[in-house]
């Protein structure tokens, strides 16, 4: 029989002392990347109040300078289109919120115009600013127009863009499981390369030998 001490016999052993979870910073990057594509898939690239693309930019109209957001940035037949104004005095840039604003949508194939309809406060969400929504139902080039009338005068501006065919973006509504999914199997990998190590006890004739 051998003289030795035994070795300290242990009946489990863990790799690295212990089990370690799934790493909080591998699943926060993972997380953080997938949440970042999202919003740059599902969000106007740029955003205020409504929401919506800048088409006019502090232009002058009369006495009056205005700035216009059309939200989605092109326009689709059959679905709604927001339009957001922004009037200010054109001598010291002060914001003008009792004016009355109407917003005119005319077809440049025809010349013929294709709907008004006021913008007001009571529409926005935030007060400084007149909206109104409408909807086209067909493609083709268009003008919209801007018309101001107030206290200091009337004045009008306008930008044209192209209504385009509907678009269907029912992908991006799937694109919050894919992440799911993904990350399931993120943690699932880790896992699995981290999976406790047995160590099983010395049999009796090992410890007498």
């Amino acid at each position: 029989m051998s003289t030795n001490t035994p070795p300290k016999i242990v009946d489990w052993a863990i790799h690295n002392s212990q089990f370690s979870p799934p790493s909080p910073y591998l699943l926060l990057t993972a997380y953080c990347l997938l949440l970042t594509a999202y919003s740059l898939l599902s969000v106007s690239p740029t955003s205020a109040h409504g929401g919506g693309i800048i088409q006019l930019a502090a232009v002058p109209a009369g006495p009056y300078q205005l700035t216009v957001w059309m939200n989605p940035g092109t326009a689709q037949a059959g679905r709604a289109t927001h339009i957001t104004v922004a009037v200010a005095n054109g001598v010291d840039q002060s914001a003008v919120l009792d004016a009355a604003v109407h917003v005119e949508v005319w077809s440049r194939e025809s010349g013929v115009q294709l709907l008004s309809t006021p913008a007001t406060t009571e529409q926005s969400t935030n007060k400084l600013f007149y909206k109104t929504d409408f909807i086209l139902p067909e493609t083709g080039p268009i003008a919209v127009r801007v018309l101001v009338n107030g206290t200091a005068g009337e004045g009008q501006a306008e930008f044209t863009t192209n209504v385009q065919k509907p678009t269907n973006n029912v992908w991006l509504a799937a694109f919050p499981l894919s992440a799911a999914v993904l990350a399931a199997v993120i943690i699932y990998h880790t896992w699995r390369s981290r999976s406790p190590v047995v160590v099983r006890r010395p049999s009796r004739q090992a410890r007498n030998d």
